[in-house]
């Protein structure tokens, strides 16, 4: 089975000018059969990274419909950042817990890859600095079990 590193560009349904794009391409390794999520999707509910899906429904490059073949542990959490604050200061001692993070200063949004052993209770800590008025989180696939 040959395995290469690709991208898939899903189809996001927008709703009252949410989400601020209508499709998000995510780097996967793909097989003849499967794609495995490398980073942590923006806007594509209840994937993370190492998730293994399967495209039910493709129409010109665009994924419409697909499904997990397996779930990885790691989870994803969603933030929004709704003022003007610095943003990297932030999400330093986050990636010093061993996640990985995604950042759109032109849209404004961002994710958190969450491994599998990075605990609840550490992440925790360091996102109440982005509990602040000016930021809104969302947990779109929390599969974390210390919580």
């Amino acid at each position: 089975m040959q395995t290469q590193t690709a991208a898939l560009n899903f189809a996001l349904e927008v709703e009252d000018g949410w989400p601020p794009v209508a499709t998000e391409c995510l780097p996967v390794k793909t097989t003849d059969e499967s794609h495995t999520v490398l980073v942590a999707p923006l806007f594509i509910k209840g994937l993370s990274v190492g998730d293994v899906v399967q495209v039910v429904s493709e129409s010109e490059g665009i994924v419409y419909e697909w499904r997990h073949l397996s779930k990885s542990k790691n989870s994803t959490v969603w933030f929004l950042r709704r003022g003007e604050v610095e943003i990297e200061p932030l999400l330093a001692p986050i990636r010093e817990l061993g996640c990985n993070t995604t950042w759109s200063s032109q849209l404004g949004v961002g994710s958190i890859e969450v491994p599998e052993s990075v605990s609840a209770e550490a992440l925790d800590k360091c996102l109440e600095a982005l509990e602040i008025p000016t930021f809104a989180l969302a947990f779109p696939s929390w599969r974390h079990t210390d919580a």
